[in-house]
Order: structure tokens, then sequence, then C-alpha cells
């Protein structure tokens, strides 16, 4: 009985492992592209520079958040939502656009 709890609890600590760190990396990923196209927007580089600004961004993300929970990358991600609409929204009403 103790090998199969045991086994039981590893499988369910691994998967959940597993869950945690999908989501920080698709978060990464959506940070770092949204950091490389402004980058692109502001300063014109190319391509390269363009994936090397993505894959720096994403690591720096994923190296910050590694000691974070399901939880605080789900908040950190409702925030930069929220950031997000607050710019487009200021984009939509302000004048002389």
């Amino acid at each position: 009985m103790g090998i199969i709890a045991s086994t039981h609890q590893g499988i369910k600590k691994g998967s959940t492992h597993l869950g945690v760190l999908s989501l920080r990396f698709f978060s990464a990923l959506i940070v770092a592209y949204a950091m490389a196209l402004i980058g692109e927007g502001l300063l014109f580089y190319g391509r390269l520079s363009f994936w090397f600004v993505l894959i720096i961004t994403a690591a720096v993300f994923l190296k910050i958040t590694r000691s974070w929970g399901a939880g605080g990358v789900l908040v950190l991600d409702l925030i930069l939502f929220l950031i997000g609409l607050l710019l487009r929204m200021y984009v939509l009403v302000a004048p002389g656009a």
C-alpha cells in the first residue's frame, strides 16, 4: 500500500509541476512577444533582433517566475491583461487620433 500511495503522490506532484511550468512558459511567450513587437515598432530593428529580444525576454520572465506558483502567475497575467485593456482604451479615446 505504501508503494502505490507514494507513486500516486509522485505522479500528482509531477503533473502539477508540469502544469505550472507550461502556464509560466505560455505567459513568458506572450509577454516576450509583446515586448519584441513594441521594440520593433519603436526601434525598427530586423528579424534577428526580434527573435533575440523574444528569447531573452522569455528567459528572463521564466527566471523571475521560477519560484512562483500557478496563482502568482495567473494574478500577473490578469494585471498585464488589464493594463493592456487600459492602454487600448486610451488609444481609442485619445483626442485627435
